[in-house]
């Protein structure tokens, strides 16, 4: 018999302030003003966010979190003035451990 399999998330959703996640990357211009962006957008107008955004906590213990999955809700919503946002959260996310975000507050890559 297979041993189980942990879950990867947490299995409540949590609603956080969006000033406390941290994108890993940025949402370019162009990115901003394709189809795919204004679908997206559009849909978040209608019906609001129907995939929560995913994210890990940085440490135990502290406020902030790194956005891994979400960019573009994230940047569309922070566009609208959205102030909090629901979230999965990642229970243990090996490939970023020990990232720090830089002066801008996103991510150093190695």
């Amino acid at each position: 018999m297979a041993p189980p399999v942990k879950a990867a998330f947490e299995r409540q959703i949590i609603v956080l302030p969006i000033s406390s996640i941290l994108p890993l990357r940025t949402i370019s211009f162009s990115l901003k003003q394709s189809v795919k962006y204004q679908r997206i957008a559009h849909s978040i107008n209608e019906v609001g966010i129907i995939e929560p955004l995913v994210v890990a906590p940085m440490k135990r213990g502290q406020r902030q979190h790194l956005l891994l999955d979400g960019h573009l809700r994230l940047a569309i919503l922070v566009e609208q003035g959205a102030e909090d946002v629901r979230c999965l959260v990642a229970d243990d996310d090996e490939g970023f451990t020990g990232a720090a975000p830089n002066s801008t507050g996103h991510l150093a890559q190695p």
